[in-house]
């Protein structure tokens, strides 16, 4: 709740930094100071909480896992400004105001991490929506932002009544608004409270541009300015696969209740993954390529809606601060450069390639860690046994290859080259017998672990996710 209050009053203050401060680059230090302070606000939200959850009302609720997500948020909020503040000024003389629609942005995010009531989670989307729209056409001057804007406005317009929709189609089949309390799983689904989940699914893909709710974000994206862009990619996408998991593993699972829509949200994402990577290869600008990058990505945070365990939880959060930071980088490299298309991007910035490589793989490669040594990407695809399939889902070609192939290429990581087929498989223990199962000892012949798959169980064994 503290993180709620500080980002919203800090969305004040720098509305009326405008009015004081002259100096446009002192503007930028303020909101960096302000992010300080939410993250300072966040973590005594933390220590109140304590090991248990808070509830406020039956409206929120202050947990772990939501004081951890803000503070992922609010931090990668924090690298935003530091990368990528200088250019608001770019935009327009309103430099104040766009910080101060990015902190409502922000105090909208913290909201998707700990409601607890349907009408809660209409709010935060709305809180995080509407700002949105006036950043993506905060470019007065230039007529692809002003299309953006309207765009981007009239299709979300469209996706709120949807959400609405199924709000009300699911208190109408449950008499209640707090997610905790439906019981949907206790007896036979209504065909009422189905179709109020199915709405629901929609509206939230929509929100994080899964297939084929995903039209909108390859123009919105590309006439946005740069630096809202990259918030937008980021952060706020994060933020609405938060809402979505939150939503369905707490109010729709149960009693065999994930059965009724994990389906239609596996075609989702295999549509998202297949059309998001093949469609960016096609692509001449690099900005509108990442657009459809951020499509792809999102298919593979999908999997973890899908899978409908708690193992997820952690793979989520992993994911969403690998692809933030990696995304965030890039963007602030795309900002120097004036020629957004791939001749102005080849060669011509050295930087440039390495934040695209880190694009490509830092995120797949963070989902391989997870508190019991699993491969994320397992998890994320239901325990699939096809190694192809885990391939393509961790973004890993070299999954495709044979054990002893990778061991050749990445030595000293054979956990994570057997892990790939399933940790604990017959060849597995032939060539390792002394790895323990699950987690390989710290004096396996070919090294220990790495340090990552170490420090991330601390994190979630703190957090007690």
């Amino acid at each position: 709740m503290n993180a709620l209050i500080s980002t919203a009053v800090f969305g004040i203050v720098m509305m009326f930094t405008g009015l004081f401060v002259k100096n446009k680059q002192y503007i930028k230090y303020v909101a960096i100071a302000g992010t300080l302070i939410a993250f300072m606000a966040n973590w005594y939200d933390g220590q109140l909480a304590g090991g248990s959850s808070v509830i406020l009302h039956g409206m929120i609720e202050v947990s772990r896992f939501s004081v951890l997500f803000n503070a992922v948020a609010i931090g990668s909020t924090f690298l935003y400004f530091v990368l990528c503040g200088s250019a608001f000024e770019k935009v327009g003389e309103d430099v104040a105001d766009y910080f101060a629609l990015v902190f409502f942005i922000l105090a909208g995010i913290t909201l998707t991490a700990s409601f607890s009531n349907l009408l809660m989670l209409f709010l935060s989307i709305e809180i995080i929506s509407i700002p949105q729209y006036i950043l993506a056409g905060a470019d007065k001057r230039n007529l692809k932002s002003n299309e953006a804007s309207l765009k981007y406005f009239l299709m979300g317009a469209f996706t709120t009544g949807i959400l609405l929709m199924g709000i009300a189609l699911i208190y109408g089949a449950t008499g209640t608004f707090n997610i905790r309390e439906m019981g949907l799983g206790t007896g036979d689904l209504s065909p009422l409270a189905l179709c109020g989940i199915i709405l629901l699914g929609f509206a939230l893909a929509f929100k994080v541009s899964a297939v084929p709710f995903h039209f909108w974000t390859p123009d919105v994206y590309d006439g946005s300015p740069t630096v809202f862009t990259a918030f937008m990619a980021t952060v706020v996408k994060a933020a609405g696969f938060i809402a979505f998991l939150r939503l369905f593993h707490t109010a729709f699972t149960g009693g065999g209740l994930e059965h009724h829509w994990q389906l239609i949200i596996a075609i989702i994402t295999a549509a998202t993954l297949l059309i998001g990577n093949f469609t960016a290869v096609f692509q001449q600008s690099v900005k509108r390529m990442l657009a459809y990058s951020s499509i792809a990505q999102a298919g593979f945070m999908l999997f973890a809606i899908v899978s409908a365990n708690e193992t997820a939880v952690q793979g989520i959060i992993l994911y969403s601060v690998a692809y933030s930071v990696a995304t965030i980088g890039i963007f602030a490299i795309l900002l120097k450069m004036k020629d957004y298309t791939f001749d102005g991007y080849n060669g011509s910035c050295p930087p440039a390639a390495a934040a695209g490589a880190g694009e490509y793989g830092l995120p797949p490669v963070a989902c391989r860690y997870s508190a019991d040594g699993r491969v994320l990407c397992q998890i994320f695809c239901a325990d699939c046994r096809c190694a192809a399939g885990r391939a393509v889902v961790a973004g890993d070609p070299g999954g495709f290859m044979r054990g002893d192939q990778r061991l050749l290429l990445f030595p000293g990581d054979h956990c994570h080259v057997f892990q790939g087929r399933g940790c604990g498989d017959a060849a597995h223990y032939r060539r390792f017998p002394q790895c323990t199962g699950d987690r390989c000892r710290s004096d396996h012949p070919a090294g220990r672990v790495p340090e990552p798959a170490v420090a991330v169980p601390l994190i979630f064994r703190y957090f007690d996710i």
